[in-house]
């Protein structure tokens, strides 16, 4: 669902890209926007952080976290992550506007720093991007780093099955893809945050970085998109279950057509 919403902002940015004039939905949209964006960007990585805690006790330590026996542990930790990730999008709700940038002559949504005194434009705008560095990715990524290398450790050290092979086969590739994808957006952002001088900004020094900044943001967005398939299609659990749901479904809607012809 994250990933889901998060890919659902992609066309009204794709729209401030496309148009001449930039962006034309005014500030009420862009801050719901990129809000929108934060929260489910917060959420399913801190989920996939989730995730791999609770793989890493199943498998390492033999404790169930989650269990069907308890599903309020699952609903207060899911809850407490999608709270946690609305608190961390207080920035976008304050400094997002729909701005006119003079450099490139047209309108843009992004963080208005200058909206408070200018020695404080720096930092507003590193305690905000190191918020977002720090949570968004080193926290879960080291998390990630952490459990997975635990899990492969400890199935490299028992018996050598099909299901285990193909458990390490699964968390070598989510760990991949993750890095993959994240890490050139999250290294562009650090060196344009520290690469910011607003006493010296000229637009030469700031293209290449924004050029890089799309590309590697339309990299991360394609996580999104590999999730589904890491965490659910791969699974052989989650097909059984799958192709059960369909046949009871077909099952019920011949019933259902069978009864209607007789009546």
């Amino acid at each position: 669902v994250a990933d889901i919403l998060m890919l659902v902002t992609l066309p009204i940015w794709a729209v401030q890209y496309a148009k001449s004039d930039g962006w034309t939905f005014g500030t009420p949209l862009c801050k719901i926007s990129g809000s929108v964006f934060t929260i489910n960007f917060y959420s399913g990585i801190l989920l996939l952080a989730c995730i791999s805690l609770d793989r890493y006790l199943s498998i390492v330590h033999a404790t169930q976290m989650y269990s069907r026996k308890k599903p309020w542990v699952v609903q207060a930790s899911c809850l407490m992550v999608w709270c946690f990730s609305l608190l961390l999008s207080i920035t976008d709700w304050i400094f997002l506007e729909d701005v006119f940038d003079d450099r490139r002559g047209r309108r843009e949504c992004v963080p208005n720093y200058y909206k408070f005194r200018e020695e404080a434009v720096y930092n507003w705008r590193l305690a905000s991007r190191m918020i977002y560095l720090i949570v968004g990715f080193a926290l879960p990524s080291a998390i990630m780093m952490f459990c997975y290398s635990c899990i492969l450790h400890q199935l490299r050290c028992g018996a050598q099955s099909h299901q285990k092979q193909r458990a390490f086969k699964v968390i070598v590739a989510v760990v991949v893809v993750f890095f993959i994808c994240w890490t050139p957006y999250n290294t562009t952002l650090l060196v344009e945050t520290f690469n910011f001088d607003i006493s010296n900004e000229t637009c030469s020094d700031t293209t290449s970085l924004e050029k890089i900044k799309t590309v590697t943001t339309c990299v991360g967005f394609i996580h999104c998109c590999l999730n589904p398939i890491l965490y659910a299609f791969v699974s052989e659990k989650f097909r059984r279950r799958l192709m059960s749901r369909e046949t009871v479904f077909m099952s019920d809607l011949n019933v259902s057509n069978h009864q209607t012809n007789h009546r």
